[in-house]
């Protein structure tokens, strides 16, 4: 299958000395800093509690990290600094695919129309509003459906979608934004393995044919091997480990972890075991 026109290549994220609480005294994030340079495909890995979803939630301004807290930009742009998110934070977003567990879609609304909401950033708002895209946007609609295998569902109703079929629209969506970073919080985390496996080839396949950086978290070693370059492993709000996927092996993994490991080295049967 073709992807739909070739969007910009990539773009870098940077996060510089980033924390953040919840209630005073207890930091979900401990001065995270971290740099991914555009193109990567990098999965963020930890046990449940170790602050990947709030560094997610970060990432795209969806809320402020603490007062004191260092810059986070994205393609060299601005995000947030000094626990204030910045007044253009919704253009930035334009160039910002975000694919959370839950898919965002809006049940109610076909599925060419959940994908065309990706164009919300760049159309004139009345547009949007009375659901009037050109024809040549709906064909980029269609072709990106296409792209992750749902050609023949452009007129079903969202809600009537299986788990892993609402979440690859969320990928169409993210394809005809156009989205230099794609940050999927979790995004497997409630399919089964055969859906998991085609989300995360989709997101593979996007980051390899497009140049798009890719940060995914997960909770399981063995997809973050498989799909990934590089794993940035956290625990307790703090980077403990940053480097080669194929290199994290099991040993280190409990190190790391400790009694949580059982929950990262989980894999389908058809994984191979983490050596």
């Amino acid at each position: 299958m073709t992807l739909p026109s070739q969007p910009a290549l990539g773009a870098s994220v940077s996060i510089r000395d980033v924390s953040k609480s919840y209630v005073a005294g207890r930091p979900v994030l401990r001065g995270l800093s971290l740099e991914i340079a555009a193109g990567e495909c990098v999965a963020l890995l930890g046990a449940s509690g170790s602050g990947k979803s709030t560094l997610m939630r970060l990432l795209p301004g969806f809320m402020a990290a603490d007062a004191g807290s260092g810059p986070i930009a994205i393609g060299g742009a601005p995000i947030q600094s000094d626990g204030k998110v910045v007044s253009e934070v919704r253009v930035r977003r334009a160039e910002i695919g975000c694919i959370f567990q839950q898919f965002n879609l809006v049940g109610q609304l076909d599925v060419l129309t959940n994908v065309l909401i990706g164009l919300l950033a760049r159309v004139p708002t009345w547009r949007s509003a009375f659901r009037r895209f050109s024809d040549q946007e709906v064909e980029v609609a269609r072709d990106a459906l296409a792209a992750v295998g749902l050609a023949d569902f452009a007129d079903r109703r969202a809600s009537t979608l299986s788990g892993g079929q609402q979440q690859r629209v969320a990928i169409a969506r993210c394809l005809v934004q156009q989205a230099r970073v794609i940050l999927a919080d979790e995004p497997i985390a409630s399919l089964d393995p055969e859906s998991a496996r085609n989300v995360m080839e989709i997101l593979a396949r996007i980051h390899r044919e497009h140049g798009v950086t890719v940060v995914v978290s997960l909770h399981q070693v063995a997809y973050a091997r498989r799909y990934c370059q590089r794993v940035v492993a956290l625990r307790n709000g703090d980077v403990v480990h940053d480097g080669r996927a194929n290199d994290l092996s099991a040993a280190t993994l409990r190190d790391l972890y400790g009694t949580a490991v059982d929950e990262l080295l989980a894999a389908p049967e058809d994984f191979a075991p983490i050596p």
